[in-house]
């Protein structure tokens, strides 16, 4: 009789199963990334969807503030000629974002302030008397598309008393007046946006009152 005690393969089992958890955890590395890899496709592909919209809201949001910009200007301007008793002007440039606002200086202030005997002494004499005019810009991709400015008697009057210093090219638009007394020229100005839309805004002469309107299309506006 054979005194032979059979051996369980235990420490084959082992290798096994330790090669099984081996080979299942690579698996389990590989699917990862592949998950990883297929949420960043489905990442861009949403976000290729939704970035017209963004840019849409996006330039919706500079419009607006572009609109509130040019109504700012226009009370800071209504606010400083009452308080410093001068008339002063806005002007922006046409297809463009640019603009100014600046007091309204007429010859004969410059002709008051000293005694002068040449035009070369007339042109420093003016520009000592004409400040620095920083320009404002309206935010990226608003522009000035297109308005008018009513002018009356006053406007006219202040227009004729323009100094060589204060000429502007033709890519100006002409002033618009604010007076000491509050009331202002009656006045109307359009911002575009890149997207395609608008919004006016109107000054009322007697109260100096801004109203700015609802965006709309370009195209329902006669420049």
């Amino acid at each position: 009789m054979s005194s032979s005690k059979r051996v369980r393969p235990r420490r084959i089992t082992s290798l096994r199963t330790d090669h099984a958890m081996d080979h299942a955890r690579n698996s389990r590395t590989a699917m990862t990334l592949l998950e990883i890899l297929l949420v960043l496709a489905i990442l861009i592909a949403m976000a290729a969807v939704a970035w017209p919209s963004i840019q849409s809201r996006l330039a919706y949001h500079r419009l607006t503030s572009g609109a509130d910009q040019v109504r700012a200007a226009w009370s800071g301007a209504r606010v400083d000629a009452m308080a410093s008793g001068r008339v002063h002007v806005f002007r922006c440039r046409h297809d463009s974002g640019e603009y100014v606002v600046e007091p309204w200086y007429g010859m004969d202030d410059v002709l008051d302030s000293s005694e002068v005997e040449s035009t070369e002494m007339l042109d420093e004499q003016e520009a000592l008397l004409r400040p620095e005019v920083e320009v404002g810009t309206l935010p990226k991709g608003v522009i000035f598309f297109g308005g008018e400015a009513q002018l009356d008697s006053r406007s006219a009057a202040a227009a004729a008393t323009l100094t060589g210093t204060q000429e502007r090219d033709d890519d100006w638009s002409g002033p618009i007046f604010f007076y000491p007394d509050g009331t202002t020229a009656t006045a109307k100005l359009h911002v575009s946006s890149e997207s395609g839309q608008g919004i006016d805004l109107r000054l009322r002469g007697l109260t100096g009152v801004v109203t700015v309107g609802r965006p709309k299309l370009d195209e329902e506006v006669v420049r």
